[in-house]
């Protein structure tokens, strides 16, 4: 069986950009194709206390982790998106389950921290956690879904395998717009 992990949506916050975009309509491709989810809830973002939000992390994020152990059973593939919370936790684990059920784990990347060199709100909290995941976390994975040849030699001089990495090369976003059918006699355009 194929699973997808996925933040609670009922509990997201909806903002006024297309960052959330891509995650969504993944986790939608995912429902589609028949995968099961798996529901890791939603961070407390309004919670200002550091203290409290690795306490809720450590539990919480245990607590998720332990039901995905129990509800995997051998052979099963689980995919997860990059970023995703509670790296460390994630890193250890991945090797557990995938020991203890035999199962395999893919990450599809959207985002890498290490990639950004920056920007209004990039912390060195962020940039410390961010580069455990881009640097060490995604090594745990037996295969990666990156964006594009670009993005697989930057995972490849990081230490990841080659042969574990897929590209993309472009993201399918859904739409409820009609899509026309083109005829070769059609003036070609392109829409920005």
């Amino acid at each position: 069986m194929k699973w997808y992990i996925e933040t609670d949506r009922y509990a997201k916050i909806y903002t006024k950009n297309a960052g959330s975009k891509a995650p969504a309509d993944i986790a939608e491709i995912y429902r589609q194709s028949g995968m099961k989810a798996l529901i890791f809830p939603l961070f407390p973002k309004e919670v200002k206390s550091e203290v409290y939000k690795k306490i809720w992390l450590l539990l919480r994020g245990t607590f998720s982790w332990i039901k995905v152990f129990c509800r995997v059973r051998k052979g099963d593939v689980i995919f997860l998106k990059h970023p995703f919370y509670g790296n460390r936790l994630t890193y250890r684990w991945i090797p557990f389950i995938r020991r203890k059920k035999e199962c395999r784990f893919v990450v599809l990347i959207h985002d890498m921290e290490s990639l950004r060199r920056g920007g209004s709100n990039y912390t060195e909290e962020v940039s410390s956690t961010g580069r455990f995941a881009d640097h060490q976390l995604l090594k745990q994975f037996d295969a990666i879904i990156c964006h594009n040849r670009i993005m697989k030699e930057y995972l490849v001089s990081l230490g990841n395998s080659a042969d574990k990495i897929i590209c993309l090369e472009i993201f399918d976003y859904l739409t409820e717009a009609n899509i026309n059918d083109r005829r070769k006699s059609d003036i070609p355009s392109i829409a920005i």
